[in-house]
């Protein structure tokens, strides 16, 4: 049956309240004016909906996510700061060269801030993913102290992480042998995709607690998405260093 633009935008309202308050019940049949049991579906539910509000949802937990990925800091500092993030974002860029230094010498050199570095590679950024699994091919040899010397390296050269994969391939092969780690062992471990699952843990917590983007940070439980300044972390920092 035709109807008319209004009409339609009328039954799209509708029926998104109804979604909302979880009354609608797909019916697996075209949408009518004609059906009366849809009809009443949708007027109960937009009733309830208008009394109601919408339904409460629960947030996600945000518990201790620092896994066992390589940070930097203190084991035992009484702040953690989450980071999830993307070799080849330029706002994880933007967050390396901006808070993350004055964050380092502020709070993590004084023992205050350990920072945990967990990978979100986006499927948009090809050269993301390759970057995340050499870095934990680097760490696997030299730990989190050639992990982060391997992290700073891919920030500051990012560029070559938008070239084709074969060159992306041998830049980070020369990334890991600066660090200087054994360049048959690195390469078994590429090879054999050996952090695969280690990479998608890391994106499957990030999606628990509802980060999707990078950079995305949890500090003590508070989620900041984004490349945030340093005055808002060093906000949070300090409440929770005084709880």
């Amino acid at each position: 049956m035709a109807k008319s633009n209004n009409n339609f935008l009328a039954i799209a309202v509708l029926v998104g309240a109804v979604v909302l308050s979880g009354s609608l019940v797909f019916l697996g049949t075209q949408l009518s004016c004609d059906n009366d049991e849809l009809k009443a579906a949708v007027i109960e539910g937009v009733a309830e909906f208008v009394e109601n509000g919408p339904p409460a949802e629960e947030p996600a937990a945000v518990g201790d996510l620092s896994d066992d990925d390589a940070f930097i800091g203190d084991e035992d500092a009484p702040v953690t700061i989450v980071e999830f993030s993307d070799y080849q974002c330029p706002y994880c860029s933007k967050f390396y060269y901006d808070a993350y230094p004055e964050l380092k010498e502020k709070y993590v050199e004084t023992g205050k801030v350990k920072i945990v570095f967990r990978d979100l590679p986006l499927s948009f950024h090809e050269g993301a993913y390759p970057a995340a699994l050499a870095a934990e091919c680097v760490r696997e040899q030299a730990g989190d102290e050639g992990y982060f010397e391997m992290h700073n390296k891919l920030f500051e050269n990012q560029d070559v992480l938008s070239e084709d994969a074969q060159s992306v391939a041998i830049s980070l092969e020369g990334f890991a042998r600066d660090v200087g780690i054994d360049a048959d062992q690195y390469n078994e471990c590429v090879k054999n995709d050996t952090y695969k699952n280690d990479i998608i843990g890391d994106s499957s917590d990030a999606q628990t607690v509802g980060i999707t983007g990078t950079p995305s940070f949890v500090v003590n439980g508070n989620v900041l998405v984004g490349a945030q300044p340093f005055d808002t972390f060093a906000q949070i920092i300090e409440e929770e260093l005084a709880k």
